[in-house]
């Protein structure tokens, strides 16, 4: 379900904010939602790997990985390893991927919404904050996904729990693509990553 919300002022600033629950299980106030901002409202969700590749993005996604892991193997030995783990480096160096960046803060979520290439005339559209439910979207996922969350007591996975469900991109594409999509936290490799 997709729910529309205009903001025009601090009060609704503050609201995102504030849209935090209780979880018992932590014993804070936490939410549940990631964010991405955007900003132009005419721009949809697409991954880079879309964006670049177009209807060559199923052909050209394996070979873009395997070029980039031949070569930054030599920094990161475990990248020959994990598809998910060149996926999440690819990205953070520029690579296109099928990944999309969210933030757990709706304010970092609002800096790209108002930041971009076109700054000049940001008056004449509005931008964009996405808002997801990750506990919605886990629910989607095929059992044993949500099995391996439930038993790691986790709400994202990680490359690691990732390996462990599926050998490769076909095969996650077979289980999960048509019907949900997972919420991966990337190995801490750098400061900007972690941030």
């Amino acid at each position: 379900m997709i729910l529309v919300k205009l903001i025009d002022n601090m009060d609704g600033v503050s609201e995102l904010i504030r849209d935090q629950v209780f979880d018992k299980r932590v014993q804070r106030y936490r939410s549940s939602f990631l964010y991405r901002g955007l900003p132009n409202e005419a721009y949809h969700l697409e991954t880079s790997l879309q964006r670049n590749c177009k209807n060559k993005s199923s052909e050209t996604e394996n070979c873009i990985l395997r070029n980039f892991t031949k070569y930054a193997a030599t920094e990161d030995s475990q990248l020959k390893d994990s598809i998910w783990r060149q996926m999440i480096v690819g990205q953070h160096h520029g690579l296109p991927t099928r990944l999309l960046d969210w933030t757990y803060s709706p304010l970092t979520g609002l800096h790209f919404s108002t930041s971009g290439e076109d700054l000049v005339n940001m008056d004449q559209h509005k931008s964009v904050l996405w808002k997801i439910d990750i506990e919605e979207l886990n629910g989607l996922l095929p059992l044993k996904f949500q099995d391996m969350l439930s038993s790691e007591n986790a709400f994202l996975f990680t490359t690691d729990m990732l390996e462990k469900l599926v050998s490769d991109l076909d095969e996650y594409d077979h289980e999960c693509i048509k019907n949900s999509m997972i919420l991966i936290e990337p190995p801490s490799i750098d400061q900007r990553i972690i941030n």
